[in-house]
């Protein structure tokens, strides 16, 4: 626990369990000073310094329909990871797909014949992944990842030209 909430860590995404869905980005302002209570427990106050005031949401969802660009507005202070689920809805996927974030210039692509599947590149764990249930279990497929086209991309503070091929 002192390794993860150390100060020397820098800032990082403060989640409270009273409301995971926000976050705020912040530091531990000093380390533990209560003493242990037997070999695994603890208490203690814990005292952040958050330099922006703002929180932000955990996670949220847009709806791109077709291959194309969108422009993504992202409030946010820090560059944030992605989880773009593909769903072809019926139809049958060939084998090439992308997502590049014209902002950054992050592109990701595979090489795989998703057919009817659901597809998800997460940015989070920087794995590519497949669903022939509806997303109730997923497959791990990162051997289909270029080898060249491996940077999950990321959104970053302000508009974001998501292009997605395939």
């Amino acid at each position: 626990i002192k390794k993860v909430l150390a100060p020397s860590a820098g800032e990082q995404a403060v989640i409270f369990d009273y409301d995971t869905t926000r976050k705020f980005t912040g530091r531990l302002a000093q380390g533990f000073e209560s003493p242990l209570r037997g070999t695994r427990a603890i208490a203690t106050d814990l005292v952040f310094i958050c330099s922006d005031p703002l929180f932000y949401a955990t996670s949220a969802t847009t709806v791109i329909n077709a291959d194309g660009t969108e422009t993504i507005a992202y409030t946010g202070s820090a560059p944030a990871p992605m989880v773009i689920t593909g769903d072809p809805d019926g139809a049958v996927i060939g084998a090439a797909l992308s997502i590049t974030n014209a902002a950054t210039g992050e592109v990701v692509s595979c090489d795989y014949p998703m057919g009817d599947h659901l597809i998800k590149f997460d940015g989070e764990r920087e794995v590519l992944e497949i669903s022939s249930d509806e997303g109730a279990t997923w497959t791990n497929i990162n051997s289909y990842l270029s080898s060249t086209e491996y940077f999950f991309p990321k959104l970053e503070p302000g508009n974001n030209a998501l292009t997605l091929t395939g």
